[in-house]
C-alpha cells in the first residue's frame, strides 16, 4: 500500500483524485493534503479519509479551532512554506501534484530529491523547470507519471510500442470554448464565455489557456521532456469530440490511437498505478460518435507559436511566459483586460525578453516575481 500526499486537494484534479483513492483504499492510504484558499472542503475530506495525518494550508486563511479540536490527530500547517514543511516531515511514497502554476515546481523538485513517485498534473514543473527537472531525475530514483489526458494516453501507448517503430506523435486538441466563435468578435468575449469548455470541466486558469491554446503549447513542451521527442516530431491535431487523446504514427505510416471518455479519473489512475490500467468505478458511458479532425488554425490561435518560440529561446523564457499568463488570465477573469490582450501583451513580453540560459531554481523564482510586477505595470495597475 502506498502512502499518498495530494497537493491541490480542493481543485478539479484533486477532487477526482480523492474519488480514485476512495475506490482503491486497498492500494492507497491518503496521509497528507494541501489546499490554498478553499478551506471549507477540509472537514468533509477529513471525514472521508481518517487516514490523513497532515493538512497544509498554503493560502492566507486559517481553519477554526473547532475543526482543530475535532481532528486532534491531524497536524495543520499554515503559510507559504506549509507544503515544503509537510513534504519534508511526513512519510509518503507517492506525491500527486495537482497544484496550479509556478507554485507546483518546488514540491516536484523536493519529491525528486526524496526519490518519490510523482503523479504529475502541474504543467509548470516541466514547462518552466524542465531543464532542472531532467537534470535532477538523472541523480534520483524518482519517477514521473503524467496525469494530463494527452500525456497519460501517450505514455500508455509508448510503453507498448518499441521506440524504433515510432515516426512521430500526435496529441489532440478540442479548440476550447471559443473554437467556433467569430474571430472579429473576440474582443467581445467575456470570462463566462471563455470558461464554457465544450468537453472538460476544469479550473479557470487551464480553461482560459485552452481557449487561447497556450495550454496546448505547454503540452507540446511537456511531451518533449516526458518522451524525448523533438518539437518537430510532436504534432497537434484538432479533434472536437475529445475521444481520441493521443496517436502514435509508426514508421510504416500507420497509426495507433488511445480512445476514451472525458473522465480525468482514468488518467489519474494511470499515473497513480505507474502506467497500469485498473478498474474505474462508476465510469462515464463511452458512446461511439462520428469523429472529426481538422488542422489547427494558426490565425485563430497565435498564442500557440508565441509560446513555442519563447521555449526555443531556452533558459528563463518559459518562467516569463508562465508568470505573465497567470497574471493576464486573472486580469481577464476580473474584467480588467480584454481576451485578445492576453495574447498581445504576452507577445510583447516575449519579443522583449532576453532569457538567462541554464538557470537555477532561484533564477526562475526571480523571473517569476519580476514578470508579475512588469505585467501589472504594463496594464497600469
Amino acid at each position: 500500500m502506498k502512502r499518498v500526499i495530494l497537493l491541490g486537494a480542493s481543485g478539479s484534479i484533486g477532487q477526482n483524485t480523492l474519488d480514485v483513492i476512495l475506490h482503491h483504499l486497498e492500494d492507497f492510504k491518503l496521509v497528507g493534503i494541501s489546499v490554498h484558499h478553499n478551506i471549507d472542503l477540509i472537514p468533509s475530506i477529513l471525514e472521508k479519509f481518517p487516514s490523513i495525518e497532515c493538512v497544509a494550508i498554503s493560502g492566507d486563511k486559517d481553519i477554526s479551532n473547532k475543526i482543530k479540536e475535532t481532528y486532534k490527530n491531524v497536524t495543520f500547517i499554515l503559510g507559504n512554506k506549509a507544503i515544503k514543511e509537510m513534504l519534508e516531515n511526513l512519510n509518503y511514497d507517492l506525491l500527486v501534484n495537482a497544484l496550479s502554476g509556478f507554485a507546483g515546481l518546488k514540491p516536484s523538485l523536493i519529491a525528486i530529491e526524496q526519490n518519490k513517485i510523482i503523479a504529475l498534473s502541474n504543467k509548470e514543473t516541466l514547462v518552466v523547470g524542465g531543464e532542472i527537472v531532467l537534470k535532477e531525475l538523472k541523480n534520483s530514483k524518482a519517477k514521473i507519471y503524467p496525469i494530463d489526458s494527452e500525456h497519460a494516453a501517450m505514455q500508455h501507448l509508448l510503453t507498448r510500442i518499441p521506440k524504433e517503430e515510432v515516426k512521430d506523435i500526435y496529441i489532440t486538441c478540442s479548440g476550447g470554448a471559443l473554437r467556433d466563435y467569430p474571430m472579429d468578435k473576440l474582443d467581445e468575449v467575456t470570462p463566462e464565455m471563455a470558461l464554457n469548455h465544450p468537453r472538460w470541466k476544469m479550473g479557470a486558469k487551464i480553461t482560459i489557456d485552452s481557449a487561447t491554446l497556450l495550454n496546448k503549447a505547454y503540452e507540446v513542451i511537456e511531451a518533449h521532456y516526458l518522451f524525448g521527442f523533438d518539437l518537430n516530431q510532436i504534432n497537434v491535431l484538432m479533434h472536437k469530440e475529445s475521444i481520441i487523446h493521443a496517436l502514435v504514427n509508426l514508421c510504416d505510416h500507420s497509426f495507433i490511437a488511445h480512445l476514451g471518455t472525458s473522465d480525468m479519473r482514468t488518467f489519474i489512475q494511470y499515473a497513480m498505478y505507474e502506467g497500469h490500467s485498473k478498474i474505474l468505478y462508476e465510469p462515464k458511458p463511452f458512446n461511439f460518435e462520428d469523429l472529426h479532425f481538422f488542422k489547427k488554425d494558426d490565425e485563430r490561435y497565435p498564442m500557440f507559436h508565441i509560446v513555442l518560440n519563447a521555449f526555443k529561446k531556452g533558459g528563463t523564457s518559459m518562467a516569463l511566459v508562465n508568470a505573465a499568463s497567470e497574471v493576464l488570465d486573472q486580469l481577464f477573469l476580473e474584467n480588467k483586460i480584454k481576451f485578445k490582450d492576453i495574447t498581445n501583451i504576452l507577445k510583447t513580453l516575449v519579443d522583449e525578453d532576453k532569457p538567462l540560459l541554464h538557470p537555477t531554481y532561484e533564477d526562475l523564482e526571480k523571473v517569476d516575481k519580476v514578470t508579475r510586477e512588469k505585467v501589472l505595470r504594463k496594464v497600469g495597475l
